[in-house]
């Protein structure tokens, strides 16, 4: 077989979690984002004159998850113009004109290990990697503190780039990429493990998944189960594993998947899998939230009239209705200003009528494609990555 190039994002058809993002570039305005540290429980530490968001707190503990210990807050500038949709194909409209401070609590869920992951995140699909560094820095100069990368995606050198011209931290970061079929089996998802650990430029991954749920994935597990006690993988799991093929892995092996990354949106919102995931002790995390704009999303009425009653865009009634469903979310973007817009999510809060009403926009079905359809099978384990 031989060896190419995935192509993005033709030959790896998992979709953006956003929409059209446009050019990466950063704009007229410069966001100010000032980090800071929650050193125990809700007590914030900021630089300047410091005082304790108990709203903030009070919307990050009623979700049901618990605040990270590197809680991050950040003072921002909303962007004008009010009400004008985004250019470069963004039919997303800008957030009011305004200027205010708002303290963001990035809250947390406890794996099965027990260990702690940011349930909101930055993903870095289709963005070409010579676009990557720049984005991943604006995201974690926003606030952002969970990276999500992937072999496939040919871009976790600038990731690792990034990372390392921050000056986060690294105990503040929560770094997760993904094995690819060509590399599983045994022997080989541990060379490639050690290649993405390479790239990255670090001594180990919070979290490691298997990205497709084709080839020797039982191989590739053991590989990780040995990569997770040796310590040099904090948690691993899967990605695009249906319910059966999840139970079935579970059921054979020692170690229980931490997470399972699935397409989950407002219009397939995978009740069912998550009821099964919850009963195994398999976190849920979304790809695709804003179901790259399909469906009208970012102006269907439902969700914009939701958006309206909170002073919120659409795009932030999606990402707080995943996680009030406790769902983990990395939305996507190039531009600064939607970074700062998509982490802004952690002051207000669904009812529970909000929430009964974006649940019934549900369709059970994918808007991308079918992981079980023999003709994408095929296609997809026949990618290979290069070197």
């Amino acid at each position: 077989m031989a060896t190419t190039a995935v192509p993005e994002p033709t030959a790896v058809p998992e979709p953006t979690d956003g929409r059209p993002d446009g050019r990466a570039t950063r704009g007229g305005e410069r966001w100010r984002a000032t980090r800071y540290i929650a050193r125990d429980g809700l007590r914030v530490a900021r630089t300047g004159p410091g005082h304790h968001d108990t709203a903030a707190a009070a919307a990050a503990t009623a979700d049901g998850v618990r605040p990270t210990a590197g809680q991050v807050g950040k003072p921002v500038s909303l962007p004008p113009p009010s009400g004008e949709t985004h250019p470069e194909g963004d039919s997303r409209p800008t957030p009011h004109t305004r200027e205010e401070t708002l303290m963001q609590t990035v809250t947390t869920v406890t794996l099965n290990n027990g260990v702690e992951m940011p349930i909101l995140g930055f993903g870095v699909y289709q963005i070409p990697p010579e676009q990557t560094e720049q984005a991943v820095g604006d995201a974690l100069a926003a606030g952002y503190r969970a990276l999500d990368t992937a072999a496939a995606y040919g871009n976790e050198e600038a990731v690792g780039r990034a990372i390392r011209s921050s000056g986060v931290a690294r105990e503040e970061l929560f770094v997760t990429t993904k094995l690819w079929i060509s590399d599983a089996g045994e022997d080989r998802a541990r060379r490639a493990f050690d290649t993405s650990l390479r790239k990255l430029g670090l001594d180990h991954l919070d979290l490691y998944l298997i990205h497709q749920p084709y080839g020797d994935v039982y191989g590739s597990w053991r590989a990780m189960e040995r990569l997770h006690a040796e310590g040099l993988a904090r948690a691993i799991g899967v990605s695009n594993f249906h319910a059966d093929r999840l139970v079935d892995l579970i059921d054979h092996n020692e170690v229980v998947p931490a997470v399972n990354q699935i397409e989950t949106h407002p219009f397939h919102q995978r009740t069912d899998d998550q009821a099964i995931m919850r009963e195994r002790g398999v976190q849920i995390e979304s790809w695709g939230p804003f179901a790259e704009g399909r469906n009208n999303l970012f102006t269907h009425p439902v969700l914009g009239g939701i958006a309206a009653a909170h002073g919120k865009s659409v795009a932030q009634v999606v990402l707080r209705w995943l996680i009030q469903r406790e769902v983990v979310v990395i939305p996507k973007s190039v531009r600064a200003e939607r970074m700062a817009e998509n982490i802004d999510v952690f002051d207000f809060r669904l009812t529970d009528d909000q929430m009964a009403a974006v649940a019934a926009l549900d369709t059970g079905e994918s808007l991308f494609f079918d992981h079980r359809d023999p003709a994408m099978v095929s296609r997809l384990g026949n990618v290979t990555l290069d070197a």
